[in-house]
């Protein structure tokens, strides 16, 4: 879970962005998933793990599984995290950031 903070969630209340200004925002910045992910991101995180496992950086169980758990969350981005990046997300679990909704600037839809 990222759960979305309360501090957030009054951030964006009170930031005065709605509709597509508020969706724009969404779909920009990094905004993180709450309990979701994509499928290429799975993909990826699945691939790294094996590597870890492969290079000796993760202890495996007698079955080849790794021990332990992770969970893998999706945040509104074009790329896939790189090699340091992920290394970064599995050595330090912690939850991602959430973007300033007041330092957001709504330039409207394309085509307007």
């Amino acid at each position: 879970m990222n759960r979305k903070p309360s501090a957030q969630e009054e951030a964006e209340k009170s930031s005065g962005l709605k509709g597509e200004a508020m969706e724009a925002f969404r779909a920009s910045g990094g905004y993180p998933e709450q309990d979701r992910t994509n499928r290429h991101t799975l993909a990826s995180a699945v691939v790294h793990v094996v590597k870890k496992g492969v290079r000796g950086e993760m202890e495996i169980d007698m079955d080849g599984r790794a021990k332990g758990g992770c969970t893998v969350l999706s945040k509104c981005t074009q790329n896939l995290p790189t090699e340091e990046e992920w290394g970064g997300m599995f050595e330090r679990e912690e939850p991602a950031t959430w973007p300033d909704p007041m330092k957001y600037e709504f330039k409207g839809v394309k085509g307007e």
